[in-house]
């Protein structure tokens, strides 16, 4: 049996993602017992914990598909779960070997209430709020119980529809009194534009409830149900049918295949944003922005009709392998309706490789490198890797005489950790770089061993909540080697796990063909820092804080129940050349300087108010609510506008020697370039990179 799942990639360090599920696997009972046999293995045999599947596991199994179906409790009644409660403790015996049975019987009860809700919720819709009651609504699913009766479930939703329409309605009553006279808006009554927020809610929902009925179908429910399973072994180990094993070494490429089209959803209708210069969109001449995309088509297969889609389902449909052909149902701006047909073909994601521009600061010059995620083509050695990447935008700023680096980090969830490791070779001369330690045998040091330094001058890590992973090796290992200032948050994201891929697939007999069922993502590794602490739940806690409007809300790893917890292990021998940097007074100097700036302070306040002001019960009434409603837009805008150097004060940016060549002649490169250009203008405002610049700038005095 162990034979039935291979090893198919290397170890893979990244932010876990909802995933949505399409052309998952199995429709027999079979093939679902092996794919469910498939998994127990790979987590028994593999994961960095070791797993006991027994009837504690299968409580919270069985809690997760429910709430993975009804995560708002919205949908089943309590009468409803007490009925499911029989198999609370017999999925760990199905997961064995048993017949699959709560699958099934939480599946037909759920077809069945969403039916009831979506009569439901049409019917609530028809007659006008009374908005002079100050009614209440609490939708905070964890702090209510599951509906008691049919009657107390309508007035639940009764409560929402209210509350989306009483949100819509302040809306365009705020419109119409920005309006102009001459515009018909401005003539509409309170009642009439009480109806058009009903009817836009109606839509919202319609949209809503077409989406959850195209995920009834069986592959992809088994698929959150599979996930369901995984997930309560830590929140990183998850089951990717195979679109979604496809879409996720695409992001870890940065490249696909497809036609170069940027996509939006937008009242149930699959949109054309952008085209991508040199596409097979672009080259057609026949895609226009705002053309909308009603079915798709493979090769001579009948087309897919695409209409109420989530995006992301529609994308897997348009991508696919190099040089096939997909055919899409496009309705143009003048209404007419047209059939393109494309050969699919290599698309780069430019914008998420790693970029570099010059920051000019009072006559001196400072490199600035981003980078999105620790990306790596495992297929191609010749594709995109981040570390030989990031090794070209030094060599270019080195030449442009740059006396300092910033290197933007934010937002970066993590990638391969053999770049990691490869990237931090740039700046520390050599010596370990990071620990790894499965369930069993000592920890694993990951060295650096060359003593080339490509970049040994000033250097400043930007972080954020949501830089994890990779990024939080990388910051981590800079911090303890005191080779430079790391910047951000009150901490980076907290996720301490390796993750490595296995394929699902059971291979052809003389009688049976192979079956592949994709992959499982698993936990195989903790990392640790050089000192012997893990990055678990903890995260990085950088050098100089700044205020962070992610700080309130609950998105690290430490707010998820199943992550692992935080360890520590011996730590390892490491050098660091003394007087690389004047750390300390650095950072006095820093801080001295923030606690003086009125629009840091007035940040932190502003995000400690929303922290405060963050529980999502409502008054309902038109005049209680709008007073709420007001309130948070003033403080969105304001928290917003803080985050923007004003005008007069931008950060002085170019781009590179080589990326200011004229190149109007061609009109692919002018096009990247004008994205360039809209890029730097964007860095320009930065508040917090003004910041980065000014404690890079304090690093370069000698």
């Amino acid at each position: 049996m162990k034979k039935l799942f291979k090893w198919i990639a290397l170890p893979v360090l990244f932010l876990s993602t909802t995933l949505a599920f399409k052309s998952a696997g199995p429709g027999d009972p079979e093939s679902k017992q092996q794919l469910l046999t498939l998994i127990r293995m790979a987590i028994s045999q593999a994961h960095t914990n070791n797993i006991a599947i027994n009837d504690d596991f299968s409580r919270l199994v069985w809690q997760k598909y429910i709430s993975f179906l009804d995560p708002n409790k919205q949908v089943f009644l309590k009468s409803d779960i007490e009925q499911l409660k029989k198999y609370e403790t017999t999925i760990d015996d199905e997961i064995n070997g048993a017949p699959i049975s709560f699958y099934s019987a939480c599946l037909a009860i759920y077809n069945k209430r969403l039916a009831e809700a979506e009569a439901g919720y049409i019917k609530n819709l028809q007659k006008p709020f009374d908005f002079s009651k100050s009614d209440k609504v609490l939708l905070e699913p964890d702090s209510i119980d599951f509906a008691g009766s049919p009657a107390a479930l309508n007035q639940r939703w009764k409560d929402e529809l209210k509350y989306r329409v009483l949100d819509n309605l302040l809306s365009l009553q705020a419109q119409r009194s920005a309006s102009a006279a001459a515009d018909p808006l401005r003539k509409k009554t309170d009642a009439e534009l009480e109806k058009e927020s009903r009817e836009k809610v109606q839509k919202q929902f319609d949209r809503t409830f077409l989406r959850l009925k195209s995920n009834l179908a069986d592959d992809k429910q088994f698929a959150l149900f599979l996930n369901s399973i995984t997930e309560i072994v830590d929140p990183h180990t998850t089951y990717m049918p195979p679109a979604d094993k496809r879409a996720f070494d695409e992001s870890m490429s940065r490249k696909f295949y497809g036609i170069g089209a940027g996509l939006k959803e937008e009242d149930g209708l699959i949109k054309v944003t952008s085209l991508e210069p040199g596409s097979p969109a672009w080259k057609s001449k026949m895609i226009d922005v705002n053309d909308i995309i009603f079915k798709v088509g493979q090769g001579s297969a009948p087309m897919e009709d695409i209409t109420g889609m989530a995006l992301s389902d529609a994308v897997k449909l348009i991508r696919g392998d190099k040089n096939t052909e997909v055919r899409l149902l496009m309705k143009k701006a003048d209404g007419t309706e047209k059939t393109v047909i494309m050969i699919r073909d290599e698309i780069v994601q430019e914008d998420a490789l790693a970029r570099s521009a010059v920051i000019n600061n009072n006559g001196k010059k400072i490199g600035y490198i981003y980078l999105s995620g620790f990306y790596a083509d495992f297929k191609n050695a010749n594709g995109a890797h981040c570390a030989a990447d990031v090794a070209k935008e030094l060599v270019n700023l080195k030449k442009e005489n740059i006396e300092g680096l910033i290197l933007d980090l934010r937002n970066n969830g993590g990638g391969s950790l053999q770049e990691v490791v490869k990237m931090l070779g740039l700046f520390i001369k050599n010596g370990p770089m990071v620990q790894v330690k499965g369930r069993t045998g000592n920890p694993q040091v990951l060295r650096d061993n060359d003593e080339a330094q490509l970049y040994a001058g000033p250097l400043v890590v930007m972080v954020n909540a949501l830089s994890a992973s990779a990024s939080e090796i990388f910051a981590a290992a800079i911090q303890d080697y005191k080779r430079g200032i790391i910047m951000g948050s009150t901490s980076t994201y907290g996720k301490g796990t390796v993750q490595t891929t296995y394929g699902l697939n059971i291979p052809a007999t003389a009688t049976t063909p192979a079956k592949e069922f994709g992959a499982i993502k698993l936990t195989i590794q903790k990392f640790y820092r050089v000192n012997g602490g893990s990055t678990q739940l903890k995260g990085v806690v950088p050098d100089i804080i700044l205020p962070d409007p992610y700080d309130f809300m609950k998105l690290r790893e430490k707010d998820k129940v199943e992550s692992l917890k935080w360890d520590q292990i011996a730590a390892v021998d490491f050098n660091y050349p003394p007087g690389v940097i004047n750390e300390d007074g650095i950072i006095k100097m820093a801080n001295d300087r923030l606690k003086k700036d009125p629009t840091f302070s007035k940040m932190t306040s502003d995000i400690d108010w929303f922290g405060k002001n963050n529980e999502r019960r409502y008054d309902l009434s038109m005049a209680n609510y709008k007073l709420r409603k007001d309130s948070l837009k003033i403080k969105s805008d304001e928290l917003k506008n803080l985050q923007k150097l004003p005008k007069g004060q931008e950060l002085q940016l170019s781009g590179l020697t080589a990326s200011n060549t004229n190149t109007t002649a061609n009109p692919v490169d002018e096009a990247k370039s004008t994205k360039f250009k809209e890029w730097i203008k964007g860095l320009s405002t930065d508040v917090y990179l003004k910041e980065a610049t000014q404690v890079t700038a304090d690093m370069m005095v000698k």
